[in-house]
């Protein structure tokens, strides 16, 4: 295609005679005559174009330099540690206050479309739309308070669970306390009881057995009849009340009249 054009173009430009495609040489003195303006399809199908030198350019000095510090691996130096990366952080829970203030920013999501519809008003589709998030939103922000005051609760009695086993482990290990020394002080009383006895009878295990058993009976007769005692005052005490009550609800009169003449007794 190339040389029919070339020749169709030298046919057209040059005189007969001149130039022709069967004039090689004229061709190619015309060619390289300075200043004068060749085709470029000539210049494209001319077979005497100068050939780039391929070596001179793959033969040209690049500048050589090397980097200090590695991009990928850092400094490169046998002595010196990569530490391996390390796991994921976990991710931290949201506090109570987020929670609720990402809530309260739901909900606050129906002031925000109501500007937004009343700036497109014409768009029907976006605003049901919007409202349906609205809804939705919505739903979803009570039912999140809802769950955030359940587990405040949840969290109150379970700090006052806590409050009340630590009293209670602490009145046990008071109770335990009390248990031990009075063990203490019974084993004191019957070592001493043990070695107050004469030398002359022979002490023998079962006597030893039932002395502190005698001596466990007698704390437990002292401590039975300090508490009978204490009832009996406490029933006289009421006895005496329940007397005086009903004394007050069946004479009345009788009652204040005597208060009265008590009140008002003449000195001598």
């Amino acid at each position: 295609m190339c040389p029919g054009f070339l020749g169709h173009h030298l046919n057209s430009s040059f005189p007969p005679g001149r130039g022709r495609r069967g004039d090689p040489a004229a061709h190619q003195r015309r060619s390289r005559e300075p200043g004068r303006m060749v085709p470029l399809p000539m210049a494209l199908c001319s077979t005497d174009v100068p050939e780039v030198e391929l070596i001179s350019l793959l033969g040209e000095q690049l500048p050589r330099y090397t980097l200090r510090a590695d991009t990928v691996f850092g400094y490169d130096h046998g002595d010196w540690l990569r530490a391996s990366p390390g796991p994921p952080q976990p991710v931290a829970p949201l506090t109570p206050q987020q929670i609720e203030a990402t809530l309260q920013y739901f909900l606050l999501c129906a002031e925000r479309v109501v500007r937004i519809t009343k700036t497109y008003h014409d768009i029907d589709a976006v605003t049901n739309l919007l409202d349906e998030k609205e809804r939705d939103l919505e739903l979803a922000a009570r039912i999140g308070q809802s769950l955030l005051k359940q587990n405040r609760s949840l969290t109150e009695r379970n700090e006052l669970l806590e409050e009340q086993l630590e009293l209670a482990k602490e009145e046990i290990a008071q109770l335990r306390h009390e248990v031990s020394m009075r063990d203490d002080l019974l084993h004191f009383y019957t070592t001493t009881t043990e070695e107050s006895e004469p030398t002359t009878t022979p002490s023998t295990p079962l006597r030893r057995q039932e002395s502190s058993v005698s001596l466990q009976q007698y704390f437990q007769y002292d401590t039975l009849q300090q508490k009978l005692k204490c009832l009996e005052e406490e029933n006289q005490k009421l006895r005496m009340e329940v007397s005086r009550a009903s004394w007050r609800m069946h004479c009345p009169a009788v009652w204040d009249g005597a208060g009265v003449g008590l009140g008002t007794v003449p000195r001598r």
